[in-house]
């Protein structure tokens, strides 16, 4: 099977008008609202609990960003740096420079084939065609599903979040629906 490969991309237009972008920048956005909530907080031992949820987002963000101009986007040779995991300063700085990226991402390259590797199982890996689209909404929903773990640690601590934080999209407009009387 030919796997198309990742196409170098012109990122120099500013443009976050794609869904899938917008869904990821959005999502990245509650990442921060946690961040607030925990600095308001200064809760002992939330931030060590936390901070491996966003250190691991920003991983696969970054893992993304790499696999575009290369062979094929590797999620599993994520950095893994601590200080992304202990230092809020840090996170925030990450995550600022994360949504730039994906701000210019723009909106013609959805459709771009790209190829990704992942290890499937503890004895295989596999290379798969997707589109860089494909890998947008993965990376939203991944999020979503650790902003739902975050919010529950942050609660543990005491520390009021916002239930909508770990709401994926298609729930909050179910219960909208809901509330409409709608669905």
């Amino acid at each position: 099977m030919d796997l198309p490969h990742a196409q170098p991309r012109d990122l120099s237009r500013l443009d976050p008008a794609s869904p899938c972008v917008r869904g990821c920048l959005q999502v990245l956005e509650r990442c921060e609202t946690v961040l607030d909530a925990l600095a308001a907080a200064r809760v002992p031992g939330a931030i060590e609990r936390i901070g491996p949820h966003v250190r691991h987002i920003l991983d696969h963000f970054s893992c993304l960003f790499s696999g575009l101009g290369r062979e094929y986007v590797d999620y599993d040779a994520r950095a893994r740096n601590p200080r992304l995991e202990r230092e809020p300063v840090v996170m925030r700085q990450a995550i600022g420079a994360t949504k730039q990226r994906l701000a210019r991402l723009g909106q013609d390259g959805g459709a771009t084939p790209v190829a990704v590797h992942l290890r499937v199982c503890s004895d295989a890996a596999v290379t798969m065609a997707s589109t860089l689209d494909r890998e947008l909404a993965f990376l939203s929903a991944h999020t979503v599903h650790h902003l739902s773990i975050m919010a529950q640690i942050a609660r543990a601590h005491g520390i009021d979040v916002d239930p909508a934080i770990e709401l994926a999209f298609s729930t909050a407009d179910y219960r909208q629906q809901l509330r409409r009387g709608s669905a």
